[in-house]
């Protein structure tokens, strides 16, 4: 058959691929027929959660191989195992059922079962982007009837589980009461919800089975697979045991769509809830802008309170500054002042007797009599040093008056 896909780089693009081979000498007819099949459906299928065909050709004449996109985070089973076997509720909802039924509604929307529904057939790429996987056993049951015994044990519906595995393309197609529906893919996600929060696949074995020949409804009534005896951890909510509950209904008439499980009140309450966290998130990431906008304010207002403080500071110095100068300045100018004023004593002793003079110089006025001389001023020379009075004595006999005015006048010369 063929071996696990094995990483490659194109050479033209340069992206990194997933060879799957097929070894032709290890295939009987009737696989050769699926590969064939396999090409053709899964080359049709264009969805952000189907894993890409990019090509396929024939290797010699000893491989087929199908060129595939690369999921280098591996499968879901392998991410189940490092989260300790189990994942929560919210995880598988948002995770991996959202975008993983979105994919199988796809599918089922153009006629196309997967028919191999597990967590290996899941995987990841880079970006944890969710994909479908290996559609080696698919069918489009728009062209042709679903009657084989396809899959994997524990993930097989109960109509699958009653069909005949056959050897040729053409076996059981002649046989409508053996033909399923794209409801066989809901049972494979019920099954698939409760393993992955649980941890082992829910046992539900069918009991009692009839021959393939036996009809639809005898083989649902003998089948007795139901959910109702499984067992559900307290981690587990209703409504997720309800979803799981719908989609593993013995009858397929009564398990719903891919599309009508989207809408269940546990996906929807998730997404709900899923909101409700982002809103809360923001909120907490608009609150923490404002928190900060207020505390560069504060910064803000506090740079500007103590620029201000600074500044009056700064006035209140150079006031300081300037009064101190002024004064000194004042006291500067008062000592100049001070310095160049004159004598008071000598001036207030010549204005007085120059009041003196002219006061006797009236009074003579007054009295018709001539006025008297001022008196000369000191000689300092010691030579001259002796002083004649103005009223020296006139010689015997002579009159006072003009002629002591001439002596006094030529003495005053000498």
């Amino acid at each position: 058959m063929s071996h696990s896909p094995r990483q490659a780089t194109c050479r033209r693009s340069g992206l990194p691929v997933a060879l799957k081979i097929y070894f032709l000498s290890r295939v009987p007819a009737n696989v050769l027929h699926m590969i064939k099949r396999e090409i053709q459906i899964h080359s049709q299928m264009v969805h952000k959660h189907v894993l890409r065909l990019y090509g396929a050709f024939i290797d010699g004449d000893e491989r087929v191989v199908l060129v595939e996109e690369y999921a280098s985070n591996g499968d879901l089973f392998n991410v189940q195992q490092r989260l300790g076997g189990r994942m929560l509720p919210q995880q598988v909802a948002d995770a991996v059922l959202r975008p993983f039924l979105e994919a199988v509604s796809y599918l089922h929307s153009r006629g196309v079962i997967h028919r191999d529904i597990k967590p290996e057939n899941v995987l990841f790429t880079q970006s944890w982007r969710l994909v479908l996987a290996d559609f080696g056993v698919s069918i489009n049951v728009s062209q042709e009837r679903a009657v084989t015994r396809a899959g994997t044990e524990g993930y097989m519906a109960p109509e699958v589980e009653r069909c005949p595995i056959k050897s040729e393309p053409s076996e059981n197609k002649d046989q409508p009461q053996l033909a399923y529906s794209t409801a066989v893919d809901i049972w494979a996600v019920g099954v698939l919800a409760y393993e992955l929060m649980v941890g082992i696949p829910p046992a539900i074995k069918p009991l009692g089975a009839k021959p393939c020949a036996s009809t639809a409804v005898d083989g649902f009534a003998q089948a007795e697979m139901s959910a109702a005896g499984l067992h559900f951890p307290a981690s587990v909510p209703p409504a997720a045991r309800s979803f799981i509950a719908a989609a593993l209904a013995p009858d397929p008439a009564d398990r719903p769509t891919a599309a009508q499980l989207l809408s269940h009140p546990w996906l929807a309450a998730e997404a709900v809830a899923q909101r409700q966290d982002a809103a809360a998130e923001a909120h907490q990431d608009a609150a923490g802008e404002v928190v900060m906008t207020a505390a560069a304010q504060v910064r803000k207002a506090s740079s500007t309170v103590e620029a201000a403080a600074a500044a009056a500071r700064v006035r209140r110095a150079s006031s300081t500054v300037e009064a101190v100068a002024a004064a000194r300045v004042r006291r500067a100018s008062s000592t100049v002042e001070a310095a160049t004023m004159p004598e008071p004593a000598q001036d207030d002793a010549a204005a007085e007797a120059l009041a003196a003079e002219q006061g006797r110089a009236r009074r003579a006025a007054e009295s018709g009599e001539p006025a008297p001389l001022p008196a000369p001023p000191a000689r300092q020379n010691a030579a001259h040093s002796a002083v004649i009075p103005a009223t020296a004595a006139a010689a015997p006999g002579s009159r006072g008056g003009s002629g002591t005015l001439k002596l006094q006048t030529a003495l005053s010369i000498t």
